[in-house]
């Protein structure tokens, strides 16, 4: 036992000092990710199929005959602030030259994405509802809708759902993990097309990227959320959209410190 357990010691200390490797730390990222983005879409198509949740989808914009004209905006919205991100970001380490192809693929996958969202029913359960009494009842008639598909299958969809839902926030947890362990034993903190450390005076451009897509996804999700209950007030949620982004700030530093930026997303970064 007293062996196993030092062969176990040994394997975990090797694998640490190997993530220390941007090139290993970057492999296995990406490996985790590849294993979690199958298990995601098997999981959300099943989800769509089993709730096929078109209740916002139907939704007019007030005083217009416009069925879909809501989930058309925030389709749109939700690819354009993902697309313009990302894109962003290339832009700025590549000297201004906007990848046209990579923006377009990264719009096209975040609409695709967008569709099947809503028609799992994750969406209408993950979006917060608005207590205004008319946002309020549209709310909750978009999950009982949900819950009244319950005929198209044998089984009890709220248990489906339930452990479908469990089983999303398990793959989402796992590659934080995943994340958070290789940024912390990586630490990849230059950019090679900036010249130095995010942390010194010539990661700056670092710190406008981390502002630009923090506002982009705040911005879309905030949007999104007030399309769907109807909100008018800006100001009153003002905490919210400032906790959005930090979060989203955040994520850009983790990306940038676990390799994906230098080595997945934008691996032109590395060679210049």
């Amino acid at each position: 036992m007293a062996g196993g357990g030092a062969g176990i010691a040994e394997t975990l200390k090797t694998y640490f000092q190997d993530l220390k490797k941007p090139a290993y730390a970057a492999h296995e990222f990406e490996r985790n990710l590849m294993i979690a983005k199958g298990v995601f879409i098997v999981l959300i198509v099943i989800m769509a199929f089993v709730n096929r949740d078109t209740d916002f989808m139907k939704k007019s914009p007030k005083g217009q005959d416009a069925p879909g004209l809501f989930f058309f905006y925030e389709t749109m919205l939700f690819a354009f602030c993902g697309a313009f991100g990302f894109s962003f970001i290339g832009a700025m380490r590549s000297g201004g030259k906007v990848d046209w192809m990579f923006a377009l693929k990264a719009f096209g996958i975040l609409a695709v994405l967008n569709v099947v969202l809503q028609l799992s029913g994750v969406l209408t359960i993950a979006l917060p509802k608005e207590k205004d009494a008319e946002a309020e009842e549209l709310y909750e008639k978009a999950l009982e809708d949900l819950n009244a598909k319950k005929p198209r299958v044998a089984t009890d969809l709220d248990g489906i759902n339930t452990a479908l839902m469990i089983l999303l926030g398990l793959v989402f947890l796992f590659l934080i993990v995943v994340m958070l362990v290789i940024a912390a034993t990586l630490r990849d903190t230059v950019v090679p097309t900036y010249g130095g450390s995010i942390f010194s005076g010539k990661g700056v451009k670092f710190w406008i990227e981390a502002f630009v897509f923090a506002a982009a996804a705040s911005f879309n999700f905030y949007a999104s959320a007030r399309w769907r209950t109807g909100r008018v007030d800006w100001s009153a949620d003002t905490v919210e959209v400032a906790l959005l982004f930090v979060k989203f700030f955040i994520l850009h530093i983790l990306l940038q410190t676990s390799g994906v930026y230098n080595h997945i997303l934008f691996p032109p970064a590395t060679k210049a």
